[in-house]
């Protein structure tokens, strides 16, 4: 998701009151110290959180995917392994 997604996203909750109360609380305090609004602090931290969500669900996907892959690949390369096996050996048997 591109970042401009991400803060779409956060400004809409911002706006239906759908905020987490916590994140809220310490986008408060943050701005007390670094002179931003509350709500400023409140979109950095939510996107930095959406984008490790983000991060997160991809990871898991690419690693879905691959264990799939490779779930289905394996008992195709030990047959394919096995076959050249006893082909070499069929072979060996008839040249001896």
């Amino acid at each position: 998701m591109a970042d401009q997604d991400f803060y779409l996203q956060v400004e809409k909750e911002i706006a239906s009151g759908i905020q987490d109360e916590a994140m809220l609380s310490k986008a408060k305090i943050m701005a007390e110290e670094n002179g931003l609004s509350a709500n400023v602090n409140y979109t950095k931290l939510r996107v930095a959180e959406l984008k490790s969500n983000d991060i997160k669900e991809t990871a898991a996907a690419v690693a879905t995917f691959s264990i799939k892959t490779l779930k289905e690949f394996i008992p195709k390369a030990l047959l394919f392994v096995l076959l050249f096996f006893l082909i070499a050996f069929i072979l060996a048997i008839q040249f001896n």
